[in-house]
């Protein structure tokens, strides 16, 4: 059977419109499950050498060829983008604490940042504890709580490392030894212990 000009055209059409409608709506009704790893995951090798460097003390790494101790480094920053977060929620003291001194902790550069507040408090059996509060900072391996002398955070000037940062996130307490003279700090500091890196700082006052 023969079709007009016309009718061919009328076919025509009715199909663009189909295909051309179907184009547009099918998303309304397709699914598209996406499941990403969050943080993402990480690769064996990357496993290995975040376990390297959790182990790794600073006279370990000063042994370190240059050029191994450079990966290392930059590895620092890679592996902390794909650690989760570890929230921590220490209890406040309850006896008494009386606030010694305190301060805002800020970014050590463009990429380690940090935020909350630092303070010290003196305890009724005259203990000494650092808190943390409100208190978040880019995560990494190998990373501890220093009391610095110098208020700008410059390690070299003197410092009491008070032990592995028990989270990135969170509320956490921190004791200090009653004979230690915390006048003498000046700055709290989130130090990356084998090679050196300030992740975050908060000079007290």
């Amino acid at each position: 059977m023969a079709f007009s000009p016309r009718r061919l055209f009328i076919i025509g059409a009715a199909v663009c419109l189909a295909a051309g409608s179907w184009w547009l709506l099918s998303p309304l009704w397709r699914t598209n499950v996406v499941n990403d790893a969050f943080p993402p995951a990480m690769t064996e090798a990357e496993r290995t050498t975040l376990q390297e460097l959790e182990t790794l003390t600073t006279e370990k790494a000063k042994r370190l060829s240059p050029r191994k101790r450079e990966e290392m480094r930059k590895a620092i920053d890679t592996l902390g983008a794909k650690m989760p977060d570890t929230p921590m929620d220490d209890d406040m003291p309850t006896d008494g604490p009386v606030s010694i001194s305190s301060g805002s902790f800020h970014d050590g550069d463009g990429f380690h940042r940090g935020s909350g507040m630092a303070t010290i408090y003196r305890l009724d059996d005259g203990a000494y504890v650092l808190r943390l509060e409100k208190f978040s900072v880019t995560n990494g391996p190998a990373l501890h709580v220093y009391l610095v002398r110098d208020s700008e955070g410059d390690v070299d000037g003197g410092y009491l490392d008070l032990g592995a940062l028990k989270g990135n996130k969170g509320n956490q307490t921190y004791d200090i030894s009653p004979e230690v003279d915390v006048s003498q700090f000046k700055s709290v500091v989130i130090w990356c212990v084998p090679f050196g890196v300030l992740f975050s700082i908060a000079t007290l006052a």
